[in-house]
């Protein structure tokens, strides 16, 4: 069969319109780092990507939880841990003030420093995380705390014993908060007890107050512990979630992204057979316009 210049001027047409496919698909790969770029071009590929960037937008969604959660934890620690040490100096001037070396006046000064300890374990009973009310259970816009002034001085609550939990991994439930109103109660009637007895001068109240304010912190510190236990669940499970971060990225990357040397090569070669495909494409061109002889 006789091949015409014009069959060969189409054939060699439609090699040039494939190297230019082929060329801007190398120059894609190159240009993004990607080995697809539609459903298309490899449909497996593309599906099993998609189910990957799924479980790791899953794993996001948690660990914000998870650090929140954490950030929560934290704070009422620092809280937690203040109230002891606000407790402590209260408890170390009640011992001061059963000291038979201390008279009326000092036992008065004692309970005017305790008054003002006072005021600032309630003030930290307060404590907020951003606009939530860390220690007021469900209810984390309203203060929770507060003095009713009587005979004796009395802790109001005005939050609730809600127990509010989050998700932090799949199948994995953590209390975030702690349940306080009975152990900041016990310490605040404890305190107040003791200011009291030290404004009565009253030696044996002032003694006794000391065993009710040991008793309250040891209250406080089961609070610090459970809440630190919780504390090192989420970080445990932080560190878990992450590290199945890093593998999934990864094996995303190994599905997705090309080899650079090797798509830098491929775009080289496709660059050389476009070429060669427009040369002998010109070539034909100027055979054909060659007059005959």
């Amino acid at each position: 069969m006789r091949i015409t210049h014009l069959q060969m001027t189409r054939q060699a047409i439609d090699y040039m319109s494939d190297s230019l496919y082929k060329l801007g698909e190398a120059n894609w790969r190159a240009a993004d780092g990607k080995k697809f770029h539609k459903p298309s071009d490899d449909p497996t590929a593309m599906a099993s990507s998609l189910n990957i960037r799924s479980a790791i937008r899953t794993n996001e969604a948690y660990l914000d939880t998870a650090f929140s959660t954490s950030e929560w934890m934290t704070v009422t620690e620092h809280a937690l841990m203040e109230v002891v040490e606000v407790s402590t100096l209260a408890q170390n001037k009640v011992l001061a003030g059963v000291s038979d070396t201390s008279g009326a006046a000092e036992r008065q000064s004692y309970a005017v420093e305790l008054t003002g300890l006072i005021d600032q374990l309630v003030e930290t009973a307060n404590t907020k995380l951003r606009d939530k009310y860390i220690f007021a259970g469900f209810a984390t816009s309203t203060e929770p705390y507060s003095i009713t002034t009587g005979t004796p001085d009395t802790l109001a609550f005005a939050g609730n014993n809600g127990i509010i939990y989050r998700n932090i991994a799949p199948g994995q439930t953590v209390q975030v908060n702690v349940e306080a109103e009975t152990e900041f109660t016990a310490l605040f009637d404890a305190l107040v007890t003791a200011r009291d007895e030290l404004l009565a001068n009253n030696q044996p109240g002032i003694q006794a107050s000391v065993a009710l304010i040991a008793n309250a912190l040891d209250g406080i510190n089961t609070l610090r512990t459970e809440n630190g236990a919780r504390s090192r669940q989420v970080d445990m499970s932080m560190e878990r979630i992450e590290k199945t971060q890093a593998e999934m990225k990864l094996l995303l990357s190994n599905r997705e992204d090309v080899n650079m040397a090797e798509a830098i090569s491929e775009l080289k070669f496709q660059e050389v057979v476009h070429q060669q495909s427009y040369t002998y494409l010109e070539a034909l061109k100027v055979d054909l316009e060659r007059p005959y002889m």
